[in-house]
């Protein structure tokens, strides 16, 4: 009846926007771990040199 294929229809409809997400999510982590990384290194290398001195 038209509940099963209204549930058929939810079910996908949440399958792929939780794929979308899911792959969205990772490339931002992946973009913003880059980021940090290099503020990072660069707080760290600008912490190191005075107390070098």
């Amino acid at each position: 009846g038209p509940e099963v294929a209204a549930s058929l229809i939810l079910g996908t409809f949440f399958i792929s926007l939780f794929l979308i997400l899911s792959v969205a999510s990772f490339f931002y982590l992946k973009r913003a771990n880059k980021l940090p990384n290099i503020f990072y290194r660069r707080n760290k290398a600008s912490v190191l040199q005075p107390s070098e001195t």
